[in-house]
């Protein structure tokens, strides 16, 4: 298309030479806007097409992209204006070919007000048509950001005026201090307002900075000040204030300080040993006697315990990891923990630590004092219940009585769990005066013989009559029962139940 462009236009300019006149004057379509590699890139919701400060201390250089057909010579001249805010500004002939740097125009400084002004330009070319740049409208920002009521000074909470930065506070808020910004004369999305912590007054040290966008104009401002960058810099006098700095470069004057008491050092928390009330003794081990206790165990915190509104509690009961050990959490009563009852019987004859942790609002972990106070549990053996067998009476065991087999039943005792295990043990004299023994088990605890109190199994804790009718009839009959507390890891050297003694009779 171009070709055929030029060719039409060396067409016509043969023709104009060679009758000596020119075709009618129209105009053609758009010419490209001018071009000026000063500004800046445009953001969203920002000021369009914005020259930097910087870019207003000399002379304003704008490119004019050359026309699509250009064929000037004496006779037939070509002629660019440069227009800027509506009035020429520039007027150049060209009678021969025009160069690039032909098409560089200086604006001088004194245009380079505050506004926003609309730069165009025409061009007659050597035929007499005209053509029209497309508009483009600078933005030229050159006030300063005008601070607010009192200079600009930040609003902090009143309670920070008056006590001060303290841990306590920042702990409680989220670990920030927010303090609000006088509103302030033309703020503009992209304006950057930079924050200072300053632990002497003339020094600048940065905090941290933050870039309106358009749901801030309109709006208050907050600043936030981080709590590790307060805690970074000590505690004492320390001063605050900020700065802003709009998108094409103007700053305002620094804002005036506040000056604040800090004192956000973290001390460690008081977190004495916890408490056991239903164990005996003092100091660093308690000692909990099983076979004592009456109710629901509760550990509970101490007084003077440093805990605050956002803290989580746990308690961890034995050491983590290992068999029987807890991790509890607080239960409805602020400052107790419930130890379950089915879990103490597991610690038979242990000494264990206990401790409770704090979980603050940022994810620390902290914990009771060290070395964590231990608790000293007796051994403990139920000696009841006495287990039984369901086809005998009071005192004997008739083998006539038996069908098949003899079943074996045994209520649940002080402390019972799924995690216990059960062997019981039936011992007599056989034929040849022999002491034998018939062994069940282990069994498992389940969940059903809790609730109805009574081991039964008929499929498992029995014992055959054919073993029974190996047995001398006369002499008494042992059915002995020994629980193990923690699934099997241990067992006690002798039986921890009852025993059951009956007469075999035929």
């Amino acid at each position: 298309m171009d070709s055929v462009r030029l060719y039409w236009g060396q067409l016509q300019a043969w023709m104009s030479r060679l009758f000596g006149r020119r075709p009618v004057r129209r105009r053609n379509e758009a010419l490209a806007p001018p071009i000026v590699e000063a500004m800046l890139e445009d953001i969203a919701d920002g000021q369009p097409n914005l020259l930097p400060v910087s870019a207003l201390e000399l002379p304003l250089r704008v490119e004019i992209l050359k026309w699509p057909i250009s064929l000037p010579s004496e006779d037939d001249p070509e002629i660019l204006k440069f227009y800027w805010n509506g009035v020429e500004h520039t007027t150049r002939t060209f009678t021969s070919r025009v160069l690039p740097e032909d098409l560089i125009i200086e604006v001088g400084t004194e245009y380079l007000l505050h506004g926003t002004p609309r730069l165009h330009y025409e061009v007659e070319i050597y035929n007499g048509v005209e053509g029209l740049s497309q508009d483009l409208q600078l933005t030229i920002d050159r006030e300063v950001p005008a601070l607010g009521g009192d200079d600009g000074m930040l609003v902090f909470p009143d309670e920070v005026l008056r006590n001060g930065v303290t841990a306590h506070y920042l702990e409680v808020n989220g670990d920030v201090l927010e303090a609000q910004v006088p509103g302030y004369k033309t703020p503009e999305v992209g304006d950057t307002i930079t924050c200072f912590w300053n632990r002497k007054f003339n020094e600048e040290e940065y905090a941290n900075e933050r870039t309106l966008t358009l749901e801030d104009i309109g709006r208050p401002l907050t600043l936030v000040f981080d709590g590790q960058m307060i805690r970074d810099r000590g505690d004492g006098e320390r001063f605050a204030y900020y700065r802003i700095k709009d998108r094409a470069g103007n700053q305002s004057f620094r804002a005036r300080s506040v000056q604040l008491d800090v004192a956000a050092e973290i001390a460690p928390r008081h977190l004495p040993w916890p408490e056991l009330p239903k164990a005996s003794g003092a100091g660093a081990t308690v000692t909990l006697d099983l076979e004592k206790l009456n109710g629901e165990l509760f550990a509970v915190l101490p007084e003077g315990v440093e805990i605050y509104p956002k803290d989580t509690l746990t308690l961890q009961w034995g050491i983590p990891g290992e068999l029987g050990a807890l991790n509890i959490p607080e239960s409805e009563i602020k400052g107790q923990f419930l130890i379950p009852r089915d879990k103490l019987a597991m610690q038979s004859g242990k000494t264990l630590p206990f401790y409770y942790q704090v979980t603050t609002f940022d994810g620390q972990v902290l914990e009771s004092v060290t070395p964590h106070r231990q608790v000293k549990v007796l051994p403990f053996i139920p000696y009841w219940p006495i287990p039984q067998i369901l086809e005998a009476e009071v005192g004997y065991l008739k083998l006539s009585d038996i069908t098949d087999r003899a079943h074996f039943r045994i209520e649940t005792w002080r402390y019972v769990s799924t995690d216990h295990l059960l062997k019981l043990e039936l011992n007599g004299i056989n034929l040849i005066e022999e002491a034998v023994a018939y062994s069940v088990g282990p069994y498992k605890v389940t969940e059903d013989d809790i609730e109805r109190r009574l081991i039964v199994e008929d499929n498992t804790l029995f014992v055959p009559k054919t073993w029974l009718e190996t047995l001398k009839i006369g002499p008494l009959l042992q059915l002995t029962a020994t629980v193990s507390f923690d699934g099997g890891h241990s067992w006690p050297p002798s039986p921890n139940l009852g025993t059951l003694g009956l007469e075999l009779k035929p």
